[in-house]
C-alpha cells in the first residue's frame, strides 16, 4: 500500500451501457458491484488485509471525481494494512 491508511476503491458504472442491454437495468447495476466487492474483499482478504466496504451511491461522488452525469456510483471499499480500517474514516 501507498498510503499509510490505505485506499478507497470507488465502484462508478456507465447507467447507458446498462440502459441499451436491459430494460430493468438497475438490479444488474447493483448485482454487479456487489459482486465486485465480494470479489476484491475476499482477495483482501487472502492478501492478509482488511477491508471494508463503504455504502456510496449516487451522483455526488461522480461529480467530484469528474464523471459525466451518465454515470453512477455503485458503491466502494476501503483497502488497508491489517489495524487501519477498524474504525471507517478513521487511521491509525
Amino acid at each position: 500500500m501507498s498510503s499509510k491508511h490505505g485506499i478507497t476503491l470507488q465502484f462508478i458504472g456507465d447507467r447507458r451501457r446498462y440502459e441499451a442491454c436491459y430494460r430493468h437495468w438497475e438490479s444488474l447495476f447493483w448485482r454487479d458491484a456487489g459482486a465486485l466487492l465480494g470479489i476484491i474483499t475476499m482477495i483482501a482478504t487472502a492478501l492478509g488485509l482488511e477491508a471494508s466496504p463503504v455504502g456510496r451511491n449516487g451522483r455526488d461522488i461522480v461529480a467530484a471525481a469528474g464523471f459525466p452525469t451518465e454515470y453512477l456510483a455503485g458503491g466502494a471499499i476501503h483497502i488497508g494494512s491489517a489495524g487501519t480500517t477498524d474504525k471507517i474514516g478513521e487511521g491509525h
